[in-house]
C-alpha cells in the first residue's frame, strides 16, 4: 500500500494520484481513502469540503465507513454546514450496516433528541448493539442507562458490569462510574457483577476468533 509504506516507500503524493486515478473510475474504496487523507491533509493540503465530497460518493455506494464519516461531518459542521437531521440519517445508515462507532453516536442523538425526537429506549437498543461489539464508549453509555434507569430497568449490578468491561478497556469515564456503581452495591453484587463481565468477555473473545 502507497500510504502506509507495506512493501514500497511510504509516499503520500504517489498514493494521492493512484487513488484520485481509482476513485475517479468509481472504486469505493479509494474513494474512502481519499477522503481520508483530504481530512487529515496526508500529501495533500487538508481541504474538509474535498473530503466531504469524496466520503459522500462513497457512501452513496454504500460504503458503512464513508456513511459514518459523512455523519461525523455533518455532526461537527466541518466541511459542511453544521445538519444534525443529516448527521442522524447517516449515522442510522453505517449503524444498521453494524459500524459499532455509528450505533453508539446514533444512541447518544437517541439519548439527548438531537437530530432525531429523544427516545431512551431507542438510545439503549442502538448503544447495546454498539456495547456487545466491543466499543467502550457505548458500554459506558450503556451502563449509565441502566445505573439511571433511563430507556430500561434500573440495575445498579448491570451497570457495574459495563463500567467495568468499559473501564478495562482503558475508559476513564467508566473508572470513575464503575467506582460510582460500587457505593450502591454490597462485595457479593460486585463479585457477581464481575463474573458476569468476564463471561461476556470470553464469549466475545471466542466470538472474535474465526471459526470460534
Amino acid at each position: 500500500m502507497l500510504d502506509t509504506g507495506e512493501g514500497i516507500a511510504e509516499n503520500d503524493g504517489d498514493a494521492m494520484y493512484w487513488y484520485e486515478a481509482a476513485a475517479s473510475r468509481g472504486h469505493v474504496g479509494a474513494q474512502v481513502n481519499l477522503g481520508i487523507m483530504y481530512e487529515g491533509g496526508e500529501g495533500v493540503t487538508a481541504d474538509a469540503a474535498e473530503a466531504m465530497r469524496w466520503y459522500r460518493m462513497a457512501a452513496e455506494s454504500g460504503s458503512a465507513p464513508a456513511q459514518y464519516a459523512v455523519a461525523v461531518l455533518f455532526d461537527s459542521g466541518v466541511g459542511v454546514e453544521e445538519d444534525n437531521l443529516a448527521a442522524a440519517d447517516w449515522y442510522r445508515r453505517a449503524a444498521i450496516q453494524g459500524d459499532a462507532d455509528a450505533q453508539n453516536n446514533l444512541g447518544a442523538m437517541f439519548d439527548v433528541g438531537e437530530g432525531v425526537d429523544q427516545d431512551k429506549e431507542e438510545a439503549v437498543y442502538w448503544y447495546s448493539l454498539a456495547a456487545n461489539q466491543g466499543n467502550p464508549i457505548a458500554q459506558n453509555n450503556l451502563g449509565a442507562m441502566y445505573f439511571s434507569g433511563e430507556g430500561t430497568r434500573q440495575d445498579t449490578e448491570e451497570a457495574y458490569k459495563w463500567f467495568y468491561l468499559a473501564a478495562e478497556l482503558g475508559n476513564a469515564m467508566a473508572a470513575a462510574n464503575r467506582q460510582k456503581a460500587a457505593f450502591a452495591l454490597n462485595q457479593k453484587q460486585i463479585d457477581a457483577a464481575r463474573r458476569n463481565a468476564a463471561n461476556w468477555l470470553a464469549a466475545f473473545r471466542n466470538e472474535s476468533i474465526p471459526g470460534g
